[in-house]
């Protein structure tokens, strides 16, 4: 029985002192409205576009137009490491997926979803509402 414990014990106290960095992500309220005949979301009139929005969120948002009446919006802050100053998604540089250059996560443009660790949660998604002519509002 002796021999039985003692592995087990050492196997649990190596695993459960690992740090880990992917905590629950802060639940900040947003409530925006995003006008698309503004410059600074002109990028948002076309398909496969996309914009980043600072002051709102934890790290600020990163909005993708995914079709004609539908948009995606998510966190910047990485959900494993937001906490790190550095630490803030960008879409990669041939548009394909969003990464966190600090931890070097990578997730997927339309969804959110993790494509690759170390964080194991998908990005913060916030609702994008588009009202169909100019208006897109982005809340929680």
């Amino acid at each position: 029985m002796r021999k039985f414990f003692l592995p087990a014990a050492c196997f649990l106290a190596f695993f459960s002192c690992k740090k880990s960095n992917d905590t629950a992500f802060p639940n900040i309220a947003v409530d925006v409205n995003l006008y698309l005949s503004q410059p600074s979301n002109a990028a948002l009139n076309s398909v496969g576009n996309w914009v980043y929005v600072d002051g709102y969120g934890v790290k600020g948002i990163v909005v993708y137009r995914k079709t004609q009446e539908e948009f995606e919006a998510f966190d910047r802050g990485c959900p494993y490491d937001y906490n790190v100053a550095a630490s803030r998604i960008v879409l990669d540089s041939n548009n394909l997926v969003f990464i966190d250059h600090n931890c070097g996560s990578k997730f997927n443009l339309l969804d959110g979803s993790v494509q690759n660790g170390p964080a194991t949660r998908a990005l913060k998604a916030y609702a994008a509402d588009y009202d169909g002519t100019s208006i897109l509002h982005i809340h929680n």
